[in-house]
């Protein structure tokens, strides 16, 4: 599981379900009647299910994530925008 954690890096909840998903399709190629999806059926859906988040949009994220978290530990947190729909 943690290499599992490992390789997902950079996944979204879509990704990470897109790449079950393929698992167990191509656990269903191997056997139709597969009960079970092996480490090697997710080495064939990672060929094909690829993070959505670039290594760059990930440091871009922890850059505003650290910005807000320095503001609330002054104090000075400012509401950003406010959307009513």
């Amino acid at each position: 599981m943690n290499e599992l954690v490992r390789r997902t890096e950079g996944f979204v909840g879509a990704d990470i379900e897109a790449l079950v998903r393929e698992a167990a399709l191509q656990a269903l190629r191997r056997d139709m009647g597969a009960k079970y999806v092996t480490k090697e059926d997710f080495e064939v859906a990672f060929l094909t299910v690829k993070p959505s988040v670039s290594t760059e949009t990930a440091k871009h994220y922890r850059k505003i994530e650290e910005y807000y978290l320095k503001q609330a530990k002054s104090g000075s947190v400012s509401v950003g925008p406010v959307y009513a729909g």
